[in-house]
């Protein structure tokens, strides 16, 4: 018993690392994620407006850090991280139609989708990297961009 107990759980872990991966997948081209409310589909994304109006609403702060995920064992604060990414994609949601959507029953589920919806919106520091041009002189912070130091306009003109 104990075997195939461990054989569904091992099975179960596999498909949610899947799962994971196939949201991550569609995160790298949109940075939404999938999110099932009440067997309908739906967009989750925290675009620049969303994140700022969680903030201004509700107090509900991204960082650099990440999101308070305990925030999300209040049922309010639930629904309405839930409502500010949705809205992106859904602009007729409010909150009491996010509230009418959710079953608390999930709320682990809708807590991952929210920090998985997060993490989109953090830059891929990778990416990054390979986005930049290395410099050529490091103590000139314009070199490799044509522009001089020596040909801009001086202070004594």
């Amino acid at each position: 018993m104990p075997n195939e107990l461990e054989s569904r759980v091992a099975k179960i872990q596999g498909l949610r690392r899947k799962l994971d991966e196939a949201a991550f997948n569609i995160v790298k081209t949109d940075p939404w994620v999938p999110i099932t409310l009440k067997g309908e589909q739906f967009k989750l994304e925290y675009s620049y407006f969303a994140v700022k109006t969680m903030y201004q609403e509700a107090g509900m702060k991204l960082t650099d850090n990440g999101f308070d995920m305990a925030l999300l064992s209040d049922p309010e604060l639930l629904a309405k991280a839930l409502m500010y990414g949705l809205v992106t994609h859904h602009p007729a949601f409010d909150a009491e139609a996010v509230e009418r959507h959710i079953n608390m029953r999930h709320r682990v589920y809708y807590a991952n989708c929210i920090r998985k919806a997060i993490e989109a919106t953090q830059p891929d520091l990778s990416d990054l990297d390979a986005e930049t041009p290395a410099q050529e002189d490091s103590t000139d912070p314009l070199a490799g961009t044509g522009i001089s130091l020596a040909s801009g306009p001086s202070a004594e003109s």
